[in-house]
């Protein structure tokens, strides 16, 4: 029997040890996977996550803000090597975006008192304001380096005070670069999803904008979400279909939709 992506090929770009759950899901429906990582993930200078440490210890915020998966390991890495546990948390509430986030934390113990319905800072901040969390009240957001400064602001301007720590910096993987390209020239991709907007830039650097646009023409590209498009878009690149959930299952099934679309 047919599967929905039976002799599709996708190109997985996510960082290495983080193509998995994509790379099973579509093998499951029949897809052919090829994985180049775009991107690795390395740990940020500890002294200022340390000093924020301190303060979670000392009670100085009413509330931890984790934006990513990546930042829940890079801080309980930290945890583990000053031998302190997920009880730093207590007594202070926190918020996630996206389930891919909540998940680490709940199986460390960690009670989530707030996820963002759509996987982006402003259902957070909106979510934030409509439960009157915002002011008078302390946030630490634990962030990579690449996250935008929306969520930041938008606590400062709603009277709350927002501290920023960079726990984990993005940078590109070029280990990959002569096989992407002999992938992306030999023209047999049927998809690239992107997962990120600094998929979308490390990519456009790895390949060259002239390949990319080029195999674009015949690839269709797929997008977990606004800010992914919109960063997308500012290169030329045109987007086939966005998920209509901002996580790795709503990639899935977009692909899947922008296959059914093509038969």
């Amino acid at each position: 029997m047919n599967k929905p992506l039976s002799g599709k090929t996708v190109l997985i770009t996510r960082a290495r040890g983080q193509e998995s759950k994509l790379k099973v899901r579509l093998e499951a429906l029949g897809a052919n996977t090829l994985h180049v990582p775009a991107l690795r993930f390395l740990r940020a200078s500890a002294a200022p996550l340390d000093k924020a440490i301190r303060a979670l210890q000392e009670k100085k915020y009413d509330w931890v803000v984790f934006t990513s998966q990546n930042g829940v390991e890079f801080f309980f890495k930290r945890l583990k090597q000053l031998s302190l546990t997920a009880k730093i948390f207590r007594g202070i509430q926190v918020a996630v975006i996206g389930p891919a986030t909540h998940r680490p934390l709940s199986r460390r113990g960690v009670s989530v008192a707030l996820t963002a319905k759509q996987f982006v800072a402003e259902s957070l901040f909106e979510e934030l304001e409509k439960s009157r969390q915002i002011s008078g009240r302390r946030f630490l957001l634990l962030r990579g380096d690449l996250a935008r400064p929306y969520l930041r602001r938008a606590i400062n301007r709603g009277g709350g005070e927002a501290d920023e720590v960079i726990v984990y910096r993005t940078v590109r993987d070029i280990s990959g670069r002569r096989r992407l390209k002999k992938i992306l020239g030999g023209s047999g991709v049927d998809f690239i999803p992107f997962t990120s907007s600094s998929n979308v830039e490390s990519l456009m650097q790895m390949a060259g904008p002239a390949l990319l646009h080029r195999i674009a023409k015949k690839a269709k590209i797929v997008s977990i979400g606004p800010i992914t498009s919109k960063t997308l878009r500012k290169h030329g690149l045109s987007i086939a279909r966005q998920a209509k959930r901002f996580d790795i299952q709503g990639i899935v099934e977009a692909i899947e939709q922008a296959a059914r679309k093509g038969k």
